[in-house]
C-alpha cells in the first residue's frame, strides 16, 4: 500500500509559496502587463488648397479663402487741350490688374480737367483719357507708397495737337484757323484762291476719297466759293465730291459747315435740316440780319460742356443763313428767335448736328469763328472738336 501523505504536503507548500509570491507587491502596486502593444503612428494630412475667387487667397490653417490685404490709394491728375487750356467733361478710365484682381473704374473730369480715382488698390494700370476723337493712354503703376499724381514726363496729360487730322477749306467770311491755332491744334489749309497749280488742290482732295479719308475732321468756312466751284462740272466732278462727303461721314469722321457753306452738308445729307424758304425756289435762306441773340442751350451735351443754359451770339454781318427745322437724325444744340429781312423766325435752330449710324457727324453752325470774339464761338469750336 502506497503512502501519499508526503506528496500532499509538498503540493500544499508549493501552493502557499505561489500565493505569497502573487500578493507580495501589495494591493496598491500596478501589475506589469505580460504583453505590450504599440499603436502605429498617425499620419498628418495637409489640407487641400481650394480654388479661391479673384482677390482671395487660401488659408491652410482655417482652410478658408480669405481676402488679400491691399493698400488703397487715390490716383489723381489733370488733362487739357494741346495748348494747356482747360478741358472739362473728359472721359477717364482706369483699368488693369490690382492686388485684388482685375480692376476697372470710369469717371468724368471736372471743368478744369482734373480727375480723381479714390481707393485704388496697388497694381499695374492703363489710364485712358478720351475727348471726342482725341485720346491719350498712359501706363500707371500704383504701389503702397501713397497717393499717385499722374503726369507724363513732368507735364500734365494734355492731348496732342497733331493726333487728330484736320482740314480747313478757307472761304471769304470766316477765320477757323485762328481758333485752331489758339487751341494748339495742327491742321492743313486748302486756300480757295491759291496761286497756280495749288488752285485746284482742294477740289482734287475732295474728289479723291483716299485723300479725303486722310482726315478726321473737315471744316468749311463760311462762303459760297467752294459750293460754286463744286457745282461747276467744268471745275469739279460734282456727284463724286458729294458722294465722297457721304462716305467720309459714314467712315465715322466729322464734317463742319458754317453759314453760307451749308449746302456742303445739306445736299449730301438732305434729311439733316430744313432751311428757310426751302419750299420756295425764289427765296434764299440767307435772310438773317445783323443782330445779337441770347440763344438757349437745348442739348444735354452742350449744356454739360458750357455749364450755362444760354449763349450770347453776335451776328455781325448783314446776312446769314437761317434754318427752321432739324431732321429726325439731327440734334439741335442752340435755339433762339431771330430777326430776318421779312420779319422773324421763332425758335430757329442755330447749331445742328446730324448723327450718322456709323458715329460720324455733320454739324451746321450759323455763326462764324473769330479769334477776337468774347469766347462764344471758341466754346462751340471746343465742343465740336472735343465732345462730339
Amino acid at each position: 500500500m502506497h503512502n501519499f501523505s508526503g506528496y500532499f504536503a509538498i503540493v500544499a507548500l508549493l501552493l502557499v509559496g505561489l500565493l505569497l509570491a502573487v500578493g507580495c507587491g501589495g494591493a496598491d502596486e500596478e501589475e506589469a502587463p505580460l504583453w505590450e502593444f504599440s499603436e502605429p503612428p498617425v499620419e498628418e494630412i495637409e489640407p487641400t488648397p481650394q480654388e479661391c475667387a479673384d482677390g482671395e487667397v487660401f488659408n491652410p490653417i482655417t482652410e478658408e479663402c480669405n481676402p488679400l490685404s491691399c493698400t488703397l490709394v487715390d490716383v489723381r491728375g489733370r488733362t487739357c487741350r494741346p495748348d494747356g487750356g482747360d478741358l472739362g467733361a473728359v472721359q477717364a478710365e482706369l483699368t488693369g490688374q490690382s492686388c485684388n484682381g482685375p480692376y476697372s473704374a470710369a469717371i468724368t473730369t471736372d471743368d478744369e480737367g482734373y480727375f480723381e480715382f479714390s481707393d485704388v488698390p496697388h497694381g499695374s494700370y492703363e489710364l485712358r483719357l478720351k475727348a471726342g476723337l482725341f485720346e491719350r493712354v498712359i501706363a500707371v503703376e500704383v504701389d503702397e507708397g501713397g497717393d499717385v499724381f499722374v503726369d507724363a514726363v513732368d507735364e500734365e496729360l494734355c492731348f496732342v495737337g497733331d493726333e487728330v487730322k484736320i482740314a480747313v477749306f478757307e472761304d471769304a467770311f470766316d477765320d477757323v484757323g485762328s481758333q485752331l491755332d489758339e487751341m494748339g491744334l495742327d491742321y492743313d489749309t486748302f486756300p480757295l484762291f491759291a496761286v497756280g497749280s495749288n488752285n485746284n488742290v482742294g477740289l482734287d482732295t475732295l474728289a479723291d476719297i483716299d485723300e479725303l479719308l486722310r482726315y478726321d475732321v473737315v471744316l468749311f468756312e463760311c462762303g459760297q466759293q467752294w459750293i460754286q466751284r463744286i457745282r461747276d462740272p467744268t471745275a469739279a466732278p460734282t456727284a463724286t465730291i458729294f458722294s465722297n462727303l457721304q462716305d467720309f461721314v459714314a467712315a465715322g469722321n466729322h464734317l463742319v459747315v458754317t453759314d453760307m457753306a451749308y449746302e456742303l452738308g445739306a445736299i449730301p445729307f438732305p434729311d439733316m435740316m430744313t432751311m428757310y424758304g426751302a419750299a420756295d425756289s425764289s427765296s434764299l435762306p440767307s435772310v438773317g440780319g445783323s443782330q445779337a441773340v441770347s440763344a438757349d442751350v437745348v442739348s444735354a451735351a452742350l449744356l454739360e460742356h458750357l455749364g450755362t443754359s444760354t449763349l450770347e451770339i453776335n451776328y455781325a454781318l448783314g446776312s446769314w443763313v437761317v434754318a427752321v427745322d432739324a431732321g429726325p437724325s439731327s440734334v439741335v444744340h442752340l435755339r433762339s428767335d431771330v430777326d430776318i429781312n421779312t420779319g422773324s423766325v421763332d425758335d430757329a435752330p442755330l447749331l445742328i448736328t446730324y448723327e450718322d449710324s456709323s458715329g460720324g457727324t455733320v454739324t451746321y453752325k450759323s455763326f462764324h469763328n473769330d479769334a477776337t470774339d468774347d469766347g462764344e464761338s471758341k466754346a462751340v469750336m471746343d465742343f465740336m472738336l472735343f465732345h462730339q
